[in-house]
C-alpha cells in the first residue's frame, strides 16, 4: 500500500455570504444568516428586514443525509445539528453529545447524550434516535464513507456505543453528522434539533422557517421566520437575490466558475470545515527523504496558493506540513 502524506499545504476553504445591501441596515449585516457559537444573539436586531428570504430547490428534499449540497444544506444546517461541531482548528467540539470515552482494547467509542435536548416538535432526543441516524448515514452516499470503520451501533440509556472494526482515534471530528428523529430519517424533511423548524402550513403558499421554542439552547434568533423562496437551479436562484426576492445566498468562489450577481451586494467569507492539501508518495525514490521533503515544503508558497487558485477565499495554515 502507498503511504501518502500531506507536506505542502493545508488550505481551509470558505464560503461567501452575499447580502443585498440595500435590504440590510449594515450594522447588523455580520449577524446574519446564523448566531455562531461563540457569539450567542440574546435580543432581537431592529436593523433586519422585516421579510427575510432565503431560496431552495423546489422539489429537491431538505434531509440533510440526501440533499444536494449548496442552498438545500444551508437551510438544512438551520433545523438540525450533529453529536460534535468542528471549530476553527478542527478539533471537535461537543454538541448534542456531552461527553464521550474510547476504548482502545476494544476499539469502542462511548457517546453520553446532553440532556435537555428535544426535537422541533418537543420529543426528548434519544439513543434510538443517533442510532437510526448513523445507521442511515452509513448507507447514504454522502456520509458512508466517513463510517466505513464503524462495524456496530448500538443504544442505551442516554448512550450510544460504536464498535469499530478498526482503530481510529479521529471518528468524533466525523460525527457532525446532522441527526434526526427516528422515523423521519427518510422524510424530505425530518424533526430536527436545531434553532429553527420547518413550516409549511403558513397562510401564502411559500414554506418558512420558525423560529423553535424547543431549541435546548434557549437563545433568541435575528429573525423569528425565514421564508423559503423557491428556484428550480443557479440561475434562477441569482435572479431571485438580484430582484431581492430573497436576502442572502451561500457561494462558493473558490472556483473557476464564480457567482456574477448586479445591483448593490456586500459579501461575508464565512469559514468552513472544507481544506485541500497537497500529498507525495513517501515510498517514492527521492521522496522517501524526510529532509528532501521538508525542502520541498518549505518552497510552497501557501498564500500564493489561495490567492491565485483560491482566489483569495481560503486561508493558508502555517504550520501544518508533516514530512
Amino acid at each position: 500500500m502507498k503511504r501518502i502524506t500531506a507536506w505542502a499545504a493545508v488550505l481551509t476553504l470558505t464560503l461567501s455570504l452575499l447580502t443585498g445591501c440595500a435590504q440590510i441596515d449594515e450594522s447588523s449585516a455580520d449577524e446574519l444568516p446564523f448566531p455562531s457559537e461563540e457569539t450567542p444573539v440574546e435580543e432581537k436586531h431592529s436593523g433586519l428586514p422585516a421579510v427575510f428570504a432565503l431560496p431552495y430547490l423546489e422539489g429537491q428534499p431538505l434531509n440533510p443525509l440526501t440533499c444536494p449540497d449548496g442552498v438545500q444544506q444551508t437551510v438544512a444546517s438551520l433545523l438540525y445539528e450533529g453529536l460534535f461541531r468542528l471549530d476553527q482548528t478542527f478539533t471537535p467540539q461537543p454538541l448534542l453529545c456531552a461527553s464521550y470515552t474510547y476504548d482502545s482494547e476494544t476499539l469502542t467509542y462511548k457517546l453520553t447524550l446532553r440532556d435537555g435536548v428535544v426535537f422541533s416538535d418537543g420529543s426528548p432526543l434519544t439513543a434510538a434516535d443517533v442510532k437510526a441516524t448513523l445507521n442511515a448515514a452509513r448507507s447514504s452516499a454522502r456520509y458512508a464513507r466517513r463510517l466505513s470503520d464503524v462495524k456496530s451501533i448500538s443504544a442505551g440509556d442516554g448512550t450510544v456505543t460504536l464498535t469499530l472494526n478498526r482503530p481510529n482515534t479521529g471518528l468524533p471530528a466525523l460525527l457532525d453528522i446532522p441527526i434526526l428523529k427516528s422515523g423521519t430519517e427518510k422524510h424530505s424533511v425530518p424533526l430536527g434539533t436545531g434553532p429553527y423548524l420547518y413550516d409549511e402550513s403558513s397562510e401564502s403558499s411559500e414554506s418558512c422557517l420558525i423560529a423553535s421554542q424547543n431549541w435546548w439552547r434557549h437563545i433568541s434568533q435575528p429573525v423569528e421566520r425565514i421564508s423559503l423562496t423557491g428556484t428550480a437551479d443557479q440561475e434562477s436562484m441569482l435572479y431571485r437575490f438580484s430582484s431581492r426576492d430573497v436576502q442572502l445566498i451561500v457561494a462558493d468562489l473558490t472556483g473557476t466558475d464564480p457567482v456574477a450577481v448586479s445591483g448593490s451586494v456586500s459579501y461575508d467569507d464565512a469559514d468552513t470545515t472544507v481544506f485541500q492539501y497537497l500529498g507525495i508518495n513517501v515510498s517514492a525514490k527521492g521522496l522517501d527523504d524526510a529532509a528532501f521533503r521538508r525542502c520541498l515544503s518549505l518552497g510552497v508558497s501557501r498564500r500564493a496558493l489561495v490567492s491565485s487558485l483560491l482566489s483569495g477565499h481560503a486561508k493558508a495554515e502555517i504550520g501544518r506540513a508533516h514530512v
